[in-house]
C-alpha cells in the first residue's frame, strides 16, 4: 500500500480530480498554492452530485496542513482562473 502521493498539478476553473496515485484512504495532507500570479486562488474540497463544495481556500503562496476527512475519489480542486493555477500537495495514506 502506498504511504503517500506527492504531486504538482495545474488546476483550471472547473472542479478537477486530484491525482491520488495509490493512496486509498487519505489522511494528513499538505497543500500549497504555487501559482506565480498573485491573484490566483485555489479551492480544495468535495465534488458530489455535480456540485463542488470548497473546504479550503488557498491564496497565492499560501499553504495548509490538515487531515483529509473524505474519500480520495471525491477530493477535487478548482481555481479562479481559466489559465489554471498550480497546486502542490502531499497526501499521506491514513
Amino acid at each position: 500500500m502506498a504511504r503517500l502521493v506527492r504531486n504538482t498539478q495545474p488546476i483550471p476553473n472547473t472542479p478537477t480530480a486530484l491525482d491520488m496515485g495509490d493512496v486509498i484512504t487519505p489522511g494528513m495532507s499538505i497543500f500549497a498554492n504555487m501559482s506565480t500570479v498573485d491573484t490566483d486562488i485555489i479551492e480544495v474540497g468535495n465534488y458530489t452530485g455535480g456540485t463542488f463544495y470548497p473546504l479550503v481556500e488557498l491564496k497565492y503562496g499560501e499553504q495548509a496542513v490538515f487531515r483529509v476527512g473524505i474519500s480520495g475519489s471525491l477530493l477535487y480542486a478548482q481555481s479562479n482562473t481559466a489559465s489554471g493555477a498550480i497546486l502542490f500537495y502531499i497526501i499521506y495514506n491514513d
